[in-house]
């Protein structure tokens, strides 16, 4: 772990909150299912129109991903309030779900736009952005397509597989439940996790319960791209030697913010889980910035830090 430098340091584990009531949560959560069940596909399709995966933006060798609760990478351009050097390309998910051959063609097709075809690319990943990115960067290396080496990875709480996270078991329930892809899945599953952050339910918890799910459940992902991210989530990380040959280098410089009192990753393991897959392996070199302060991808406290590593490496 020689490699891994931090500018602060830091202690861990952090203290476990109690064990929630997950019987009750979960009965609850059925019946938001069954009481919207009937008008469900109506609603989601009120509330998301449909999308295409893509890349928004002509290549300019900044690339950003969005991560889980975001439809692509709009918000995180319009945090960074132009704090990078050049225009940002986005990629966008689908209303009606993303795979790892979605991801990859939308990336394939945006390869093919840059300039002399040989244009290194930098990548900004907002959280669950940076298994995204891989996947569609991996998708592309097992069929001999190119894709430019990568020069700066800059990830914000960003874990490199499910274990990384404190939601592993949710997610996958997620995967492996039969359960309808619409507005009623998304509202109890949203129910449930926001559950497990107020251990008690007590009245006035259950309302802080409702209303965090609500929003959650309303937010601008669609619930068949939530639970498509959520099933890749849980897949990912899990790459075959020499797959990211030539893309990631001993030129490519890694930077990862993080709080470690972040809620939804496990900061030291995320670490551990990106060196060992990509600096062991391909030779990268990674560098941990804190972020005290900022919570789980919190983009706009992250700001000055990222400007502030971009501007030193320009130098």
């Amino acid at each position: 772990m020689s490699a891994v430098t931090a500018e602060q340091s830091f202690t861990y584990p952090l203290p476990r909150a109690p064990r929630p009531d997950f019987l009750k949560l979960g009965g609850i959560a059925a019946g938001m299912v069954l009481s919207l069940a009937a008008t469900d596909e109506i609603l989601t399709h009120m509330h998301w129109p449909a999308t295409e995966t893509e890349v928004v933006g002509e290549y300019t060798g900044w690339l950003v991903f969005g991560g889980l609760g975001e439809t692509g990478g709009d918000r995180v351009i319009e945090e960074l309030d132009g704090s990078l050097p050049s225009p940002l390309s986005s990629v966008h998910y689908s209303s009606r779900g993303v795979d790892e051959a979605a991801l990859g063609q939308a990336l394939a097709s945006h390869y093919k736009t840059a300039p002399s075809g040989h244009e290194p690319q930098n990548l900004v990943t907002h959280s669950m952005g940076l298994p995204m990115s891989l996947e569609g960067m991996a998708w592309n290396a097992r069929r001999g397509n190119y894709v430019p080496p990568v020069a700066e990875i800059h990830a914000i709480s960003s874990p490199f597989q499910a274990t990384d996270t404190h939601m592993e078991k949710a997610l996958a329930l997620i995967d492996i439940l039969p359960w309808r892809e619409g507005l009623a899945t998304k509202l109890a599953v949203e129910f449930f996790f926001a559950g497990r952050r107020h251990a008690k339910l007590s009245l006035p918890n259950l309302g802080r319960i409702i209303r965090d799910s609500m929003a959650g459940s309303l937010d601008v992902l669609p619930p068949k791209t939530w639970r498509s991210m959520a099933r890749i989530m849980r897949r990912t990380g899990h790459y075959e030697p020499g797959v990211f040959n030539n893309i990631i280098t001993p030129d490519t410089n890694i930077t990862y913010y993080r709080d470690m009192k972040d809620d939804v990753v496990r900061q030291p393991d995320a670490v551990d889980s990106l060196y060992q897959g990509l600096c062991e392996q391909y030779g990268a070199k990674l560098k941990v910035v804190e972020t005290e302060g900022a919570g789980h991808a919190n983009v706009a406290e992250t700001r000055p830090y990222l400007a502030r590593m971009v501007a030193r490496k320009a130098r």
